[in-house]
Formats: C-alpha cells, structure tokens, sequence
C-alpha cells in the first residue's frame, strides 16, 4: 500500500504557502505522492470548493522546484475541457522540469456548467477525453506520423521536448461510470475512485463494486493500478489501530494507493505527521 496527499489547493482555506508547506511535510513524511485538483470555471452553486481553486499544472511546477522524491499527479484534471495538444505539451515539459515524476490523471468531468462557462461540449466529453490520451500517447512518443481523430487532426508537426517518461509516462483515469472504468482498462495506467467532494460520500462498498467491475473489463487485459482518494475524518478516523483497521479494509478491496484529503493545511500537516508515525509503518 501506497499512501499520497490530496493537497489543500481547493476552497476558501487554499493558499499558497499552505500547498507549499503541505507538500515539503509530504516530502519529508514518506508519502508517495501530491494529487491537485482540476476545476477552470465552476457555477455559482460550487463555488465552495470549487471557486478558489490553483491551477494543477502551475501548481505541480512550482512543487517539482522544491521537492526531489515526490510524484507529482493531476488528480484529475478535465480534459474534455482543454485543447489536447496544449495538455500533451503541458504535461512533457512538467515531466522534464520534475526529472520524470509526473503522472497525468485525467478525468470526463461532470459539471454541464462548467462546460458552458468555458465553451466545450459537455455531451461529447466522454469521446475527448479518450482522443486526448490517444493525442499524448502519439506526441510523447516522439513518432512524426500525422494523427486524424474526431476532434484533433495534425500532418506536419514537431514535436519537443519529449516527456523523461516518452510515451510511457503514466495516466492515471478517475471516475466512476463504466465508461470511465473502461476507459482506465483500455486507455490508462492507474485508476483513481473519488470518496470526496460536493457529491454524496461514496463508501468502501462502491468501491470494491468499481474494482470488482474493473476486474471483469480487465479479463483478457493488463488490471490497472487500483487507487481511491478519502476524506480524513469520514474514511480514517479515530485512533491509529482503528485507522490501521480501516486502510486493511481499503486493502483487501484492492486499494493499491490511498490518496488522502488531510483537510486545511493548518491542520492537515499535524494529521499526516500523526499518520506516518503511527499508522504508515506497518504497510511498509
């Protein structure tokens, strides 16, 4: 079992230094990873936490400067609502900056709004996100073959610089419709299940329903890595043996990286310190 940090970059409580800090204490801690959220220009309705929201690619720049270890994930970022040669472009020369540690999650998304305010297809959404992977598979590759999908169509080109990672840097799929299982089966690395946000709280049991489905599209293909994204407080909570008892559970539903939402970073680094001390050691 892998342990990451969801880190506090969304809400009325982000701030920089905040992020900054949360993420040196994940450095310094033994956590795997830092996840930032993706949100452009969310209804009135989401404002809270979805109006105050950092940038995941800026953000996870300005992180890979200050930490050496850590894998840097976009978790997840909504593809549907970019253009897909400036995500594929974004993401390599992240890859490049942070000496090959990102991993690129990616997501459908789900707010109609929000695709609105930003002019994108909401009702295509599902169809983007999949050419975009295949966009970034075909320029990380390095290949000068011209690329003709539904939406994105290129003949001459250069491409460069290359992700550390080439074609292989990892995409991670969040989401819970079996449309997205499928696509983290056939299009991604890793699949990421969400237990936290505005929508109703999701439990342990919609998880292990989500790898068990993943499971069977996987039958005659490579199972991606199995990871869910909790709320400290709602998914760990009370003291470190009854914490220790809830991430087996996690476990043995097929949890290979439990990402974690500490809370406001005022709180959050005292909660992860307490969590690597105490309950981390034994899933080493």
């Amino acid at each position: 079992m892998r342990f990451s940090v969801s880190l506090p970059a969304a809400g009325h409580h982000s701030t920089w230094q905040g992020i900054s800090d949360v993420t040196d204490a994940a450095e310094a801690l033994g956590f795997s990873s830092v996840h930032a959220l993706d949100h452009l220009l969310a209804p009135k309705a989401n404002t809270e936490p979805y109006g105050r929201i950092f940038e995941p690619f800026v953000t996870l720049s300005h992180l890979a400067a200050r930490t050496q270890r850590l894998k840097l994930v976009t978790s997840v970022l909504i593809v549907a609502m970019r253009e897909p040669v400036t995500v594929a472009k974004q993401a390599a020369t992240l890859d490049v900056v942070s000496g090959g540690r990102l991993v690129l999650g990616v997501g459908a998304g789900w707010l109609a709004e929000e695709f609105a305010n930003v002019g994108a297809d909401f009702h295509t959404r599902g169809a983007r996100t999949d050419e975009t992977i295949r966009v970034c598979r075909h320029l990380w590759s390095g290949s000068q073959e011209p690329f003709h999908g539904r939406f994105t169509s290129f003949d001459d080109f250069t491409f460069e610089p290359l992700p550390l990672q080439g074609a292989a840097l990892p995409i991670l799929v969040g989401g819970h419709s079996d449309a997205a299982l499928r696509r983290a089966v056939t299009l991604g690395d890793a699949w990421q299940g969400t237990y936290i946000g505005t929508e109703p709280v999701r439990s342990l049991a919609d998880f292990g329903a989500a790898v068990t489905r993943l499971r069977e599209l996987s039958s005659d293909r490579r199972l991606p890595a199995i990871g869910a994204r909790v709320w400290w407080g709602v998914h760990l909570s009370g003291n470190p043996g009854e914490m220790s008892t809830q991430v087996r559970a996690w476990e043995a539903a097929g949890c290979q990286d439990l990402t974690i939402a500490f809370g406001p970073a005022d709180v959050a680094i005292g909660r992860m310190r307490a969590f690597a001390e105490e309950v981390m050691p034994a899933f080493a």
